[in-house]
């Protein structure tokens, strides 16, 4: 009787692992804590809210997630180009839903952008502005420019309205430069931005504005051919991720 039931559980695993559906994540290579760790934090089992969610999600619903780290506009491409199946996190645009496959209504996380600046600086008067009063103030006054991630929404709104600076940087260094007071600002979601800027040291040069430049929900985005020929699989999935909906 024993026997029996020993194999029966190890036929049970054979076959889960045997009929999981393999899904291929891609997502943003530079750290972004909390949401994304850098890579010595995911040695050790820590890889960020993000990834610890998508996994805990994929076990419920029996998908083996396999994940990649690139640049995030390497990840668009290798999503659209079907060498991946999804990538983490996106905001939806009418362009990127002719792309890409989206929820229609759930969402992983909602998300603001505010910009980062030095409030010792010329750009402390920033800080208690309206979006509309920034924007102008940066476009009037702004003498290096703001910057913000490559491939980003808030990267071509930046440069719609003409203050993105003249070289990129990455958040890191980003916000280092505004400590320096050698950038104008920087916008980062902002709870990556509170992160980096204690984990740099620098609390005392840079702070967030209360105005957000964008606010827009999260999403985990798939390849449009995937989603055809998963439907049911995915639309659970979304629901899943959207159950634990995360405002910062």
């Amino acid at each position: 009787m024993l026997l029996r039931v020993v194999l029966a559980f190890f036929l049970s695993v054979w076959a889960g692992a045997l009929f999981s559906q393999p899904v291929k994540f891609c997502y943003e290579l530079h750290a972004q804590p909390p949401y994304i760790n850098d890579e010595r934090e995911v040695q050790v089992g820590k890889p960020g809210i993000l990834v610890k969610r998508i996994s805990a999600v994929s076990e419920e619903l029996n998908i083996e997630p396999l994940f990649d780290r690139f640049s995030w506009l390497k990840c668009q491409q290798l999503v659209k180009q079907g060498l991946a199946d999804a990538l983490f996190v996106m905001i939806n645009t009418p362009e990127r839903e002719q792309q890409f496959a989206f929820p229609k209504e759930s969402y992983f996380i909602r998300a603001n952008y505010p910009l980062f600046v030095n409030p010792t600086g010329t750009n402390s008067k920033l800080l208690e502005l309206s979006r509309a009063q920034v924007i102008r103030e940066l476009q009037e006054n702004g003498r290096y420019g703001v910057g913000a991630p490559l491939g980003y929404i808030v990267h071509g709104q930046l440069a719609d309205l003409g203050l993105l600076s003249g070289f990129q940087y990455s958040p890191s260094k980003g916000l280092s430069m505004v400590a320096k007071g050698k950038l104008d600002a920087y916008v980062l979601e902002r709870r990556i931005g509170m992160t980096l800027v204690q984990q740099l040291g620098i609390q005392q040069q840079v702070v967030p504005t209360k105005a957000s430049l964008v606010e827009a929900n999260w999403h985990v985005a798939f390849n449009k051919d995937f989603y055809r020929q998963h439907p049911a699989l995915v639309e659970r999935f979304w629901a899943e991720i959207s159950n634990e909906q995360q405002t910062p």
